[in-house]
């Protein structure tokens, strides 16, 4: 009885000590670093170039080869570190960004795309991370289903964090519930998305981006591979 007492306190204080970690690929980095928000300028403005490039239609389908353009971790985080809660901000659908999430950040590995963020809640200061499995169908939407989840280094099923999220019980000895913020909780659209996190339905349709020339372009697959994220798109003329 001794024995299992001590193991299972054991168990408990290592849960705690890896909850309290970061990832190990997590970056101690300042949204209000220059060089930061020139990184997110720069994939902006490389984004911007590479879609409005023109390129030559397959005749009679009027739609390009697939082109593809490639987004590194660091890239990544740049933008979701400074930009992101500016774009979330200026979306009236969306509404205001969460003060309990204080950074956003990315990595990329071999089938997955993985998101970070410090969320604060209280006396709790967590990183929480999901990797996605990202797959865009045939009409266009947006599938990222939860593969994984981990607080901190502590990983954990997504299916018990996810449904914590969405409901005020949280099972076991370590409180799921703060892997969703409880403003988030609270909002009619979080059920959606943590339904699509579940896999359960496609997040979003992508729409195709209609350029200024009336051309639009689409995203068609999304391929995670270490270190970068490969986006393939095609280009449709204008008649299309």
């Amino acid at each position: 009885m001794i024995t299992l007492a001590g193991i299972t306190a054991l168990v408990i204080m290592v849960g705690l000590w890896l909850g309290g970690r970061v990832p190990s690929w997590w970056r101690p980095i300042s949204p209000a670093d220059p060089s930061l928000m020139a990184t997110a300028d720069a994939v902006e403005n490389g984004i911007t170039t590479l879609i409005n490039q023109m390129r030559p239609g397959d005749s009679p389908m009027l739609r390009s080869q697939p082109w593809s353009m490639t987004l590194d971790d660091d890239s990544a985080t740049a933008w979701l570190a400074t930009k992101l809660p500016r774009w979330v901000l200026s979306r009236a659908d969306i509404g205001r960004w969460p003060p309990q999430v204080r950074l956003v950040q990315a990595r990329f590995t071999p089938g997955r795309i993985i998101l970070a963020a410090r969320v604060v809640q209280g006396a709790h200061d967590d990183v929480l991370s999901i990797a996605l499995a990202p797959r865009i169908g045939d009409d266009g939407s947006l599938w990222l289903e939860a593969t994984s989840v981990a607080i901190g280094s502590l990983p954990m099923p997504a299916g018990l964090v996810l449904t914590a999220g969405a409901s005020d019980e949280s099972p076991g000895f370590f409180d799921a519930r703060r892997a969703v913020p409880d403003e988030l909780r609270s909002r009619r659209e979080t059920a959606p998305i943590i339904a699509a996190l579940r896999g359960e339905r496609p997040l979003t349709v992508l729409a195709p981006l209609r350029l200024p020339d009336g051309r639009k372009v689409r995203i068609v697959h999304l391929q995670p591979m270490e270190g970068r994220l490969v986006i393939t798109c095609t280009t449709t003329d204008p008649d299309r």
